[in-house]
């Protein structure tokens, strides 16, 4: 186990935070700064995204399993303020013409991909969603011929 990353998310995973977790009363912008704030702390001892994907794959304890609460409700929160933008619907029309699928097909295949493929990823739905540091998203582009595939075939 990675001492020095198990640190550091015990640094954010304290009792305040941990019971608005199970509560599901952490905001958007919540799970947005302390993203944010532990990615800063990793890169200090040299971890990366990889190092937290790779705990939360394969250990099973108590405190990564809160934490692993904590990157799913992250991830959902991400996807519903996806689901609010302009982008949503662009990436769906573009998606559109990839697939020969109606909008709504590729819509409800593509949350299911997100629920499958990324719901526990630490960067979330890197490979689709571009978010600014505050969390703005900035643009929605599925480009990962995998994520595609997986759309049309679902």
């Amino acid at each position: 186990m990675d001492k020095e990353l198990i640190k550091i998310l015990d640094k954010y995973m304290f009792k305040e935070i941990l019971n608005k977790l199970l509560n599901k009363e952490l905001l958007y912008k919540d799970y947005i700064k302390i993203y944010n704030d532990i990615n800063k702390d990793i890169k200090q001892i040299n971890k990366s995204s990889y190092n937290i994907d790779k705990l939360l794959k394969y250990k099973k304890n108590d405190k990564i399993k809160l934490f692993r609460k904590f990157v799913k409700q992250k991830n959902i929160s991400i996807l519903k303020e996806a689901l609010k933008t302009k982008y949503w619907k662009e990436n769906i029309d573009n998606l559109k013409f990839q697939t020969n699928l109606t909008n709504i097909i590729i819509e409800d295949n593509y949350i299911k991909l997100f629920k499958k493929k990324y719901l526990y990823s630490w960067d979330g739905y890197w490979s689709s969603i571009e978010l600014n540091n505050k969390g703005n998203i900035l643009n929605i582009n599925t480009i990962d011929i995998d994520d595609i595939n997986f759309i049309k075939s679902n």
